[in-house]
């Protein structure tokens, strides 16, 4: 069995994994680049945009692709929320 180096020990098995003794790894997201989407709504709550348009503008100069641009934020839904995002955030700020 291997050795936990740190510890001086064997790894935990069964009940004791179970309880969180093993070792604590970065969460799933962590160095990971945000979606199309979640930088979408990032960039909508932090108050600096005025409409769509806009934010489409920040994406490209992000680096993101236009095609995932274009098929992320290419729904109706989705842009009245990101505008409702965008209005709410302009109100919180200037007012």
């Amino acid at each position: 069995m291997a050795l936990d180096l740190a510890a001086g020990r064997e790894p935990p098995f069964g009940r004791a994994a179970r309880r969180g003794d093993l070792v604590r790894r970065r969460p799933m997201n962590a160095g990971r680049r945000s979606t199309v989407l979640e930088r979408a709504f990032e960039l909508a709550d932090s108050g600096k945009l005025s409409s769509i348009r806009p934010l489409r503008r920040m994406l490209l100069d992000e680096g993101f692709a236009f095609a995932d641009i274009a098929s992320n934020l290419g729904g109706l839904g989705i842009r009245r929320a990101l505008k409702a995002r965008i209005d709410a955030s302009r109100a919180r700020v200037s007012g």
